[in-house]
């Protein structure tokens, strides 16, 4: 008949519970069960109940009893040293999770923006983070045709984007702020200059500069869509994915361009005017920042977001 083979700590691996490697840790530091059990902030009988456990599991030579206490054997010594080796990584990661410093944080940021949003918050979003987390790499990209898929791979750490991007509901959004939209058009504009407020028919008689979306995405543009409502054509004279060259042709031109204000401080030239009444959604630019919902929690992505909400709040 063969030998039924004895079970060893190695089958029961799995099953190994780490309080156990913790008391043995403790014991071998103070050499004693009274001690250890003052350091782990438990009982005497836990600690009596947790070495009897730690004999079952890995033999009564771990620890020969002395005079002057219980002196570990060369198993308990290196279960010691591969339990510190184990748990210092779990750790650090409760440690970067519950404490977050933005000064020594030395990994890497990435965050995409709605490429117009770039282009008028682009420097101060730059220098923001430039010198909030000095010891960062940080990588600020454009949107584009892909960013959607790289946010949800979780190669972006952050978005910026309008209300015009839909977004999968695995994407936390809130709002950074908001700007009216405006008429924007060359000072002294031979119309708009004329007026206190334009109708949508002097509007829809004037070239528009578009700034088609950000995407790729061939949709109607959210100004021929408003257009339309009002039962208009929009005169296309020229659509742009920069807005200082859209702003160079309103400088030089009696075109206007829909955007807000925030677009019209980067031309001297280049001021505001009422817009007419139109629709809620046209009549509001909106600016959200956002993450991975499962990210939302942890240190590091909360410190981004309430920065990045108080410097455009």
């Amino acid at each position: 008949m063969p030998q039924t083979r004895r079970l060893t700590a190695i089958d029961n691996i799995d099953q190994l519970d780490l309080n156990l490697l913790q008391l043995l840790r403790a014991i071998v530091l103070t050499g004693s069960t009274r001690a250890a059990a003052e350091r782990l902030g438990i009982s005497q009988a836990s600690a009596s109940r947790g070495m009897t456990k730690l004999k079952a599991t890995f033999g009564d030579q771990l620890f020969i009893r002395k005079a002057h206490g219980m002196e570990p054997s060369e198993l308990a010594l290196r279960l010691t040293k591969a339990t510190d080796l184990m748990l210092e990584p779990v750790k650090e990661a409760l440690s970067a999770y519950h404490q977050f410093d933005p000064l020594a944080y030395q990994g890497d940021i990435a965050i995409v923006v709605d490429p117009y949003v770039l282009q008028e918050q682009g420097p101060q979003l730059a220098n923001y983070l430039r010198t909030q987390y000095p010891n960062a790499s940080v990588a600020i990209t454009g949107w584009g045709t892909a960013s959607i898929e790289q946010l949800l791979q979780g190669s972006f750490d952050y978005c910026i984007c309008d209300q015009e991007t839909s977004l999968p509901q695995e994407i936390y959004l809130q709002q950074l702020y908001q700007e009216p939209m405006k008429v924007l058009a060359r000072k002294d504009h031979p119309v708009l200059s004329q007026v206190v407020a334009s109708s949508w028919q002097q509007l829809a008689e004037l070239a528009v500069v578009i700034l088609p979306p950000p995407d790729g995405n061939h949709r109607p543009n959210y100004v021929e869509l408003e257009y339309q409502q009002h039962g208009l054509r929009v005169n296309v004279m020229l659509a742009t994915t920069s807005i200082l060259a859209g702003l160079a042709c309103l400088s030089e031109s009696n075109a206007i361009m829909y955007a807000n204000p925030s677009t019209a401080k980067l031309h001297s030239d280049i001021r505001c005017y009422p817009l007419a009444q139109a629709s809620a959604q046209f009549s509001l630019v909106k600016v959200y920042g956002g993450m991975l919902q499962r990210r939302r929690n942890h240190p590091f992505y909360q410190h981004l977001h309430q920065g990045i909400t108080k410097l455009f709040g």
